[in-house]
Order: C-alpha cells, then structure tokens, then sequence
C-alpha cells in the first residue's frame, strides 16, 4: 500500500472549503487503487497535537501558534515535522500556505508532489520573501498537479516548471450524494417553482453581490446555500438589501442540499475571480444533470461548463449575467439540453474512478522514477 501524507493548514471536520473538499476527494477517490492517505494539519481549539479520523482518514492536528492573515503557523509542528513524515512514502503539499512552503525545508528526502491550487497573495512589504519561498518549494517538487490547464500559463510561479505539470481534474465521490427525498423534493418546487441555485464560496462577495443584483426585478427564485460560521461582515450588509426573490439556507444538512440540486433548474457559480472560484458547485450541478451558469474567469469553471453546451458563461456585469438567466430560465428544453450534456461531461472526465485512477498513476510512477534512479546509482 502506498502511503501518501497530505500537508495543508486546514481539514474536515474544522474545515470544509475548496482545497479541504478537494484532498477529502483525492483520498476516497484512490484507495481502490492501493494508496493510502493521511492529512497533516492545524487547529486552533488546543494546546497539544492530536489523532483523529474522518470517514476512515486519519488526520494529524498540531495547534497553531499564531495567525498572519489566512496563515496559522505552528511552531509544534516545525519542530515535529520531520517525524510526521518518517512513515509516508510520498508527501503531497497544497499551495498556498506559505508555512507549508517552510516546513518542505525540513523535507530533504520524501518525495513530494504539489497541488498548485492558487498563487500566494503576495502582500507588498514580504512579495520579494513569498515569491523565493514559492520558487524553491515548486522548483523541489516531483511532480505539480494543477486542475486545469491554463494554470501553468496563467500563473507566472508555474511557467518555469511546465515540464513537471500534470494536469489531474478535481472530481466528487459520488456515493456521498445519496437519492433524493422525492417528497421533500415536491415540497421544495411547490414553494419555490423554477429557482437558481447557488453553493457559496465563503470567501469574497464581489460575484455574490453581482448575482442578487441580477436577480431584482426577474420572475425567478435564488437559493443561496451556504455555512452560516463563514458569513462575514460584507455578506450581512448586502443581505440586508436583498430583493423577495433571493432566499439564504444556512448550514444545511447534506440531505436538504441534495434535494435543492435535485429541484432547481440551474447551478449557478457567480465567482468573478479565481480567488472565490466555485469549482465544486459546478461539479455537483452537472452530476445531478443541471444546467450551469458561469463567469469567464480563466479558471477551472470555464474547463467543467462550456458556453452553449453544458450551460451559459456571462461576462462580469450586472446586465450579461441577467440576460443569461433569462435565456436559460425561459427555455424549458434548451436547459434540459444543457443539463443532460453537462451529466454526460462529468461522468466523462470528473467521476472519481477516472480521477482516482489519474492520481493513483501518479503517485505510482514517481516511486517507479525513483526506483530507476536507485538502480542507476548501484
């Protein structure tokens, strides 16, 4: 069995965003393949490291010492790491955490791999520091994964190290989505007939905003899902402007989300920039077979809905993004269409055999490379 041990500051269950989604997903989806995982992280409720396990992956969590922005820093865990890593035959680093970036220092010997998920915001007095710091750290790795191919070009850190890149999507398990409750299901379009829906990201609200704006003065409903814990101040005070039409479900259990994805008419993702890229929303809305609607913003969106074919992409203003929704709205089998070849390209290229085949073949043949280098050398 091959152990892989993933280094990131946050994970399930104190943390449920993106990048934490997407190391849960790349953990299920290859374990039928012989790997075998376990998560590194930090938590903030403690004083010493502890053991636990989630849904069958232990996870190892040091307390973090002090926080700088979105960076918890563990001192415990600088002086530990090298112990944590004795066992694991390969350590999978996600990018950004520029404490991650540091303890890799202490890694002279693991292989190690990267998932580039976004570039380091890089503020102005440390962007000569965090731009060496990423350098070297990338410039380390086996192997950089990246989720869509425009990252190595759209990205300055990763264009030195295109002979490297494997691009693996992101994909969902999909026996964690259970059948809908067809009665629930009932109830949900008798209150709220044809509805939007939207899985909020919990970081900025540009395209949030940019979305409820559109939303006034049309005949449809939006349902807004999201984690009440990450509302943040921005979000209160804009809510407090929305129109009728606009309803917020908070900290739903995964039962009710499912029946909404089974009941609207579209997933739509309003991220307007990387930063705030809803690429797990998009994924959830084409295996339940839904039209989708997105913002062009050079990302993975752009690679899992395609304009006219899977859904509609709108340019970042108020007045695009409301022409877009009427036209998949008012057209009953235009949508339907959509939504059926949306199904067909996620079962295509996203579901987790294939996924979980990709990055299980990935893992393997950076062993085989260093296996050959061994032989080399004897």
């Amino acid at each position: 069995m091959l152990k892989v041990l993933h280094v990131y500051k946050s994970f399930f269950p104190d943390s449920e965003k993106e990048i934490e989604r997407y190391i849960y997903n790349v953990c299920k989806s290859t374990e039928k393949y012989g790997v075998s995982h376990t998560v590194l992280c930090t938590y903030i409720d403690g004083d010493e490291p502890s053991a636990i396990a989630f849904d069958g992956i232990p996870i190892l969590k040091y307390p973090y010492s002090m926080k700088s922005r979105s960076c918890p820093i563990s001192f415990k865990l600088f002086m530990s790491f090298k112990k944590e890593i004795e066992h694991a035959d390969i350590i999978h680093y996600h990018h950004p955490w520029l404490f991650g970036d540091l303890l890799s220092f202490l890694n002279r010997k693991k292989k190690h791999v990267v998932t580039y998920h976004s570039g380091t915001i890089k503020q102005r007095h440390i962007r000569k520091i965090c731009s060496f710091l990423d350098r070297y750290f990338l410039s380390k790795a086996d192997r950089l994964i990246t989720t869509v191919p425009n990252h190595a070009e759209s990205y300055k850190d990763l264009k030195n190290f295109s002979d490297k890149i494997s691009i693996i999507p992101n994909t969902l398990i999909e026996d964690n989505y259970p059948a809908p409750n067809i009665l629930f299901c009932r109830q949900i379009k008798m209150r709220f007939r044809k509805f939007l829906l939207c899985i909020e990201q919990p970081r900025s609200n540009k395209g949030l905003s940019l979305l409820i704006d559109a939303m006034k003065e049309l005949s449809y409903n939006l349902i807004i899902i999201r984690a009440s814990k990450y509302k943040n101040k921005s979000s209160q005070v804009y809510e407090n402007k929305v129109n009728d039409n606009v309803y917020f479900f908070e900290n739903i259990s995964k039962d009710k989300k499912i029946n909404c994805l089974h009941s609207c008419n579209c997933v739509i993702s309003p991220s307007v920039t990387k930063v705030e890229a809803g690429e797990i929303s998009l994924l959830e809305g084409a295996m339940f077979g839904k039209p989708l609607i997105s913002c062009d913003i050079k990302n993975a969106e752009e690679y899992i809905n395609i304009h006219n074919e899977t859904g509609l992409v709108f340019s970042p203003t108020v007045s695009d993004l409301r022409a877009k929704i009427i036209k998949l709205m008012s057209n009953e089998d235009y949508a339907k269409r959509l939504g059926r070849n949306a199904f067909k390209r996620f079962y295509k290229f996203y579901n987790s055999d294939i996924v979980g085949k990709q990055l299980a073949n990935l893992y393997k043949e950076i062993m085989t490379e260093d296996l050959h280098k061994n032989k080399v050398l004897t």
